[in-house]
């Protein structure tokens, strides 16, 4: 899919084969950067999917947006597996502030 400059950019993730970068737009202007990451926990694919829905979204909408934003899957290896962990859950992986 060729896209022009300040419309959606480089990425959209398969549908079914998880990949870190669910998308990435890259706006027509400098702006903020919004970064969102689905899927800390393999067991719960909603955040992953409804990342690719928003992508798959804007890539037909072609909307002028300023700044980046990009959607990130997290953690690959259990979302594969439909298992909430492999070795850790990140639940558990917080530091008290």
């Amino acid at each position: 899919m060729s896209i022009g400059e300040g419309h959606i950019a480089t990425h959209i993730a398969p549908e079914l084969q998880p990949t870190r970068v669910i998308g990435r737009i890259v706006g027509a202007s400098p702006g903020p950067t919004l970064i969102c990451i689905s899927s800390l926990h393999g067991n719960e694919p909603a955040g992953f999917m409804g990342l690719q829905r928003v992508f798959r979204e804007l890539g037909e909408l072609q909307p002028v947006l300023r700044g980046r934003f990009i959607g990130l899957g997290g953690n690959l290896t259990a979302l594969s597996a439909k298992r909430r962990y492999i070795d850790e859950d990140l639940n558990r992986n917080w530091s008290p502030a």
